[in-house]
């Protein structure tokens, strides 16, 4: 855990292209890549107990790409993002819209870190209070982790708003940094929002658009260039 604390996160949040392939097969642009280090090689022996207790037995594919060919997106992203570019592994869960990447010199070391990076994702976005409430209590390194990450999982912030106007009750998303899109088509003016500092923002129910409606009122914001 010391080790975890002390050191920078080996987690980094990267972004593919509108037109990279993954995303046109309907997954997100943003996903964690996890970078293997020996510091977390506990924490990764767990990985497949984590990704249970939030996953359940649903479908995960880990795909190898050792030489860049089969995503050569993903390592574009990783590049501008500075890391250097090793092996990976390729991490997705179909059923759930979600994926993540592992990163490593070995394939052991790439698919621990590409399914306990998947965890993170699923930590990120899911609303299963009760597997977040397992995790937090019985890997605690996990949940420093996930701190590094910008995903905050303690059961301190783990909250239920009020059900929305759908009826269906939503936890409160801790969602990594993602991209705004501006909604206003240019009618508003335009403010000088903080740059790269996620914020939570609520949309007022009378004035929600009919593409929110039946969603929670609160959402994550990022700003960015």
């Amino acid at each position: 855990t010391s080790a975890l604390v002390a050191r920078p996160s080996p987690v980094t949040w990267i972004e593919l292209r509108e037109d990279a392939e993954l995303v046109n097969e309907g997954l997100p642009k943003l996903a964690p890549l996890l970078q293997y280090n020996s510091d977390l090689q506990q924490l990764l022996s767990q990985s497949q107990n984590i990704l249970y207790d939030l996953n359940g037995e649903q479908q995960v594919t880990l795909t190898h790409d050792t030489e860049g060919g089969m995503f050569p997106e993903v390592i574009e992203a990783a590049t501008f993002k500075g890391l250097e570019c090793l092996s990976i592994c390729v991490a997705i869960c179909p059923t759930e819209g979600l994926w993540a990447v592992g990163m490593g010199g070995k394939w052991k070391q790439r698919e621990q870190a590409a399914r306990l990076a998947l965890c993170l994702a699923f930590a990120a976005n899911t609303e299963n209070v009760e597997g977040i409430d397992k995790v937090s209590a019985n890997f605690p390194d996990f949940v420093i982790l996930c701190d590094g990450a910008n995903i905050d999982i303690g059961p301190e912030d783990v909250q239920k708003p009020p059900p929305s106007r759908g009826g269906r009750t939503h936890t409160t998303p801790t969602l990594p940094p993602t991209i705004a899109q501006d909604m206003n088509n240019g009618t508003q003016p335009t403010r000088t929002l903080p740059r790269d500092t996620p914020f939570w923002i609520e949309v007022p129910g009378v004035e929600a658009p009919n593409e929110l409606i039946g969603l929670p009122p609160e959402a994550m914001v990022i700003s960015t260039d």
